[in-house]
């Protein structure tokens, strides 16, 4: 049987498809430089507006819109009495003595309230003061059953200071030593040791050496209740 192919015809060419050009690819680079920015700019924020409320609730200065957090420390209750001087003060203490010792025998036992601690703390403030640019916006002493609270709030050039310290009375040396067992300048409870610092920039003596003292007293115990401290003393002998 014949072929009927013809061998010198070949099959039709075609040539092969081009191939796409692949898509250029856009630089990226201006947009996530952008991203990072924004997101360095907003941890600066951040942090800055974290350390703005930090310092706001110290109460040292105001600072518009974030010192609204602040609160401030709260006395148990609010004592006010009129500022009397140190030697008035010792009058008091020694007349309530003489009087226990003329009708009494020892021990001999007589009161002092928060309204005349206040009052005496008032003026004697003001002499221990470092810098006598320090002025008293609110100050006293509160007494509970378990020891005294001393409130105060001081300023100067636009700084402030307030300071909410509980107090613990104990006898040493014939005196009556205050010793400080919590302490809170702002809405921060803050220890000893910087409560100190801030201290010496105020008064001329640290917290803890607050020592009740005089020559014709010799104070043998206190006990704080409620609103007063109950005292017993001797007279010193001459």
């Amino acid at each position: 049987m014949a072929n009927n192919t013809n061998p010198s015809k070949s099959a039709p060419h075609h040539p092969p498809p081009e191939l796409a050009e692949p898509e250029a690819i856009k630089p990226k680079l201006g947009k996530n430089v952008l991203i990072v920015t924004l997101v360095i700019l907003g941890f600066i924020l951040l942090g800055c507006l974290t350390i703005g409320v930090l310092v706001a609730k110290t109460g040292l200065v105001q600072i518009p819109v974030l010192s609204k957090l602040y609160r401030g420390p709260t006395p148990t209750r609010v004592v006010q009495a009129p500022a009397f001087d140190p030697q008035a003060f010792q009058y008091l203490l020694l007349s309530r003595l003489t009087a226990k010792v003329q009708t009494g025998r020892p021990p001999y036992v007589f009161q002092l309230t928060e309204q005349e601690l206040t009052g005496a703390l008032n003026q004697a403030i003001s002499e221990a003061f470092r810098d006598q640019a320090w002025v008293t916006e609110k100050l006293q002493l509160a007494v509970t059953e378990q020891g005294l609270e001393f409130l105060g709030n001081f300023k100067q050039d636009g700084i402030r200071v307030h300071a909410l310290i509980k107090l613990q009375p104990s006898v040493q040396d014939g005196g009556i030593l205050f010793t400080p067992v919590e302490i809170r300048f702002g809405d921060y409870p803050v220890p000893l040791s910087i409560a100190n610092r801030v201290a010496g920039l105020i008064f001329e003596r640290d917290f803890g050496t607050w020592l009740l003292k005089f020559r014709d007293i010799i104070f043998q115990q206190v006990v704080a209740h409620d609103g007063f401290l109950e005292i017993t003393a001797s007279p010193a002998k001459s």
